[in-house]
């Protein structure tokens, strides 16, 4: 049985994805490369975790239901947790540019 509570660390303007499953893989997005005042730089970044998610998440080798509906959740719950912190960086550097 695999538990996938994701484990999200930030630091400055990078993020460390990784999922608290069987193994300490983690992936790394730097954020400071997008542009976060624009909804393109944000979706970029934003498209960058979920792929992150998907590759932390996926268990090779594994087609039972019960391992879909366990990646799926880890998924979705290490990119619901990344965004909020992606959304909580570009709050910052949105509210730092009206200064």
């Amino acid at each position: 049985m695999f538990d996938y509570r994701p484990n999200i660390l930030a630091a400055a303007a990078t993020f460390a994805v990784s999922p608290a499953i069987a193994s300490d893989n983690a992936i790394t997005i730097d954020i400071d490369r997008y542009n976060l005042q624009s909804q393109a730089g944000y979706d970029a970044a934003a498209r960058q975790i979920s792929g992150a998610a998907r590759r932390l998440c996926s268990v090779p080798g594994t087609r039972t239901v019960y391992a879909g509906r366990s990646e799926r959740r880890c998924m979705e719950e290490t990119r619901a947790s990344a965004i909020r912190q992606l959304d909580e960086h570009a709050r910052r550097v949105r509210t730092r540019a009206s200064r």
